[in-house]
């Protein structure tokens, strides 16, 4: 058990680390413009924003999903039927989440 909880402090390290990179990455280019111009942001700043939580959205997902493969054989049956819906629910969610947004987005840019 000792081993695995080493697995996953290191995977929840290696996460943390990659999303305040992707954080960085997404948002450095924009920093004095997000202060000193709080209203009028840049389409380029929304959709690098739009961009970072759907790619954290997805890594997240995969973690899940290793994180539950590293459990798998250990899960109780009900806990694996469980954990599996839970995972199917929530991906679906979020890429209907991320398909309303790229539809509001661009009727945005219609008008």
């Amino acid at each position: 058990m000792k081993n695995q909880r080493l697995w996953n402090g290191a995977i929840l390290g290696v996460y943390a680390v990659a999303l305040l990179l992707m954080a960085y990455f997404f948002f450095a280019h924009e920093l004095q413009l997000v202060s000193y111009e709080a209203t009028f942001l840049s389409d380029d700043f929304i959709l690098r924003f739009f961009a970072f939580w759907f790619i954290s959205f997805l890594l997240t997902i995969m973690v899940y999903l290793l994180n539950l493969s590293l459990n798998y054989f250990w899960l109780p049956r009900s806990e694996k039927i469980v954990a599996m819906q839970a995972g199917k629910l929530t991906l679906a969610v979020g890429i209907s989440a991320a398909f309303f947004a790229v539809v509001l987005v661009a009727l945005g840019g219609l008008q």
